[in-house]
């Protein structure tokens, strides 16, 4: 699903103001000339009410930099990797700046903008539960683990060569013998993966990497 926004002039003035802020960070880019696809993989988003056990977090959000380099690992040399830290920052001062607002309907462009990325990239985590319980057969001679999984993702992304946000929702289900694909983390995974392939990343870094070179 695509979602087309236009800039007022009142939105443009508030793009330049951060620009402005940030005016250090643009500086040390430009200074080496852009030449490479740049992306900005942000941190990953929880939907509201949604906890992780210890650990759990931090495994997922790397999980997810690995589906996007593996997405686009036939394109790596055309990609540099906006620094983590510098994304983290330019963000928290853009929600700082919009009372809060850490939608990222609202923060993706202008964040895109001040980092001079091509690609933004939020992962959003919006379910994901795991049980594991005994079943017996039915002659309850036998017993056998079972595991209940669901996992959900919610992709949403900034392309500057298209000026557009766009999205993409994957939910996968498992209730069967526990294995290692019934787990929720790798429930989470294949959704990243699935949605990354839907929004289709390969042929937008294709296509910044052609905009770079014109």
């Amino acid at each position: 699903m695509i979602f087309r926004r236009k800039r007022s002039k009142r939105n443009l003035l508030f793009v330049l103001a951060l620009c402005l802020s940030f005016l250090f960070l643009m500086a040390t880019a430009s200074a080496a000339g852009k030449q490479d696809v740049r992306i900005a993989v942000l941190p990953l988003r929880l939907a509201e009410n949604l906890e992780l056990a210890p650990g759990a977090y931090e495994e997922l959000d790397a999980a997810f930099r690995r589906s996007v380099d593996e997405a686009v690992k036939k394109q790596r040399s055309l990609i540099a990797y906006v620094p983590q830290d510098e994304s983290r920052e330019v963000y928290k001062a853009i929600v700082n700046r919009v009372e809060g607002n850490d939608d990222p309907m609202v923060v993706l462009e202008p964040l895109a903008y001040v980092l001079e990325a091509d690609i933004v990239l939020q992962p959003e985590l919006l379910i994901y539960q795991q049980k594991d319980y005994l079943t017996l057969n039915q002659s309850r001679t036998e017993s056998k683990m079972y595991t209940a999984s669901v996992a959900g993702i919610r992709l949403i992304g900034y392309d500057a060569a298209e000026q557009k946000l766009f999205t993409k929702t994957e939910t996968r289900l498992y209730d069967y013998e526990q294995a290692n694909v019934g787990q929720a983390s790798y429930l989470a995974r294949k959704c990243m993966d699935q949605a990354l392939k839907d929004t289709q990343i390969k042929e937008r870094v294709a296509e910044a990497a052609q905009h770079i070179q014109h």
